[in-house]
């Protein structure tokens, strides 16, 4: 069962700001909901939860943030409060929910994060010094003036429009996939026994096993099909999306099972979840780089680069949906809630289908 209390999570966090700017956290609440957190706890230390107490009536509109800068959590004058600093080297922030007399009552949203900037920073060393290796750079254009730019034919339209037709096809199937961040995580801290060796694991791990797992299958599709290859015919774009699609009714409907079968008070192994992300990563490995390449590929010449910037207001509007989704899972049974994204991932590769019989034939032509 859903839990009573607001499930506002820390969205974002600053932790190498340049004065006068301070450091700060920003809460958010995606439900519908406005949500009461007087007297809550964020602390940067999950062994210590109560730190910082947020102040009383303080209230979070629906779909609404809170920024909460260091002078609140982190004072120059001493509070009754335990102040915490945040480090840009790397560091936790959690959130609590506690009753009058500063007692947990069970809900906790909060995640580990690495140096700010530090990834950036590796990059460009890596590409400094790898700078030698790469060609010489050069901004000559050969035969400058006679080469004409490509036009628009009118034999390119039906691809084009054939490919505008996926786009919300496309958004609606990325929907049980971007979920893992939205409302799958807070499920997850709920109601999972997350509990190893006596500690608990943060939520936000099962988003870390995600990548590990959707990366791991990127190369083991790509391989495997390289395989498939020297044997038989290798499926199409748009037959992958559908495989894909498969893959992933399969993970959501384990996400189903997994709540329908959790006892009254117990909570839910971690069984189900793995395979939910094992199944969902498969599936995540068909459609989304296959579909790219697919508008790489179809988008005529003379408007390829727009074509491809079309293709991404999939994500926008598959995130906005997400969100909006995401807030029926405080009022929706949790079975009921993730059975609608097994439906949801159904339709859209039923969409697949239909496109690939009646539509598809507009893409031969690009081979």
């Amino acid at each position: 069962p859903a839990s009573t209390l607001p499930a506002v999570v820390i969205n974002e966090v600053l932790t190498a700001s340049v004065p006068p700017a301070l450091d700060a956290i920003e809460l958010f609440n995606p439900t519908g909901q406005p949500a009461n957190i007087s007297g809550w706890m964020l602390t940067d230390d999950y062994r210590e939860p109560l730190k910082y107490r947020i102040p009383n009536n303080t209230t979070i509109p629906p779909y609404g943030f809170l920024v909460l800068d260091e002078s609140a959590f982190n004072p120059a004058v001493p509070t009754s409060s335990e102040p915490f600093a945040l480090s840009s080297r790397g560091d936790e922030i959690h959130l609590f929910s506690t009753d009058t007399y500063d007692n947990l009552t069970g809900y906790h949203h909060g995640y580990g994060f690495g140096a700010a900037g530090i990834g950036m920073l590796i990059g460009l060393t890596i590409y400094l010094a790898g700078q030698k290796y790469l060609p010489a750079e050069h901004f000559v254009v050969k035969d400058a003036g006679k080469a004409a730019p490509p036009k628009l034919e009118p034999g390119d339209w039906p691809r084009v429009i054939a490919l505008l037709i996926l786009i919300p096809v496309l958004a609606v199937s990325i929907v049980p996939n971007n979920q893992i961040f939205n409302a799958y995580l807070i499920w997850g801290d709920q109601q999972f026994d997350l509990v190893w060796m006596g500690q608990k694991l943060p939520t936000t791990w099962l988003v870390t096993f995600d990548a590990i797992v959707s990366v791991g299958f990127l190369a083991g599709v790509a391989l495997f099909y390289r395989w498939y290859a020297k044997h038989w015919q290798e499926p199409d774009e748009v037959m992958k999306i559908i495989i894909g699609s498969v893959f992933s009714i399969a993970g959501m409907l384990c996400l189903f099972m997994a709540a329908s079968t959790q006892g009254e008070g117990a909570k839910i192994g971690l069984s189900w979840p793995v395979l939910f992300h094992i199944l969902n990563s498969i599936g995540f490995a068909h459609m989304l780089p296959v579909s790219l390449a697919l508008f790489a590929k179809v988008a005529p010449k003379a408007i390829n680069a727009t074509v491809i910037g079309l293709y991404y207001l999939a994500f926008f509007t598959a995130n906005a949906l997400v969100g909006w989704i995401g807030g029926y899972y405080e009022t929706m049974p949790t079975p009921t809630f993730w059975l609608l994204h097994a439906g949801l991932a159904a339709g859209s590769g039923a969409c697949f289908i239909l496109f690939k019989l009646f539509v598809g034939r507009h893409l031969a032509t690009a081979d």
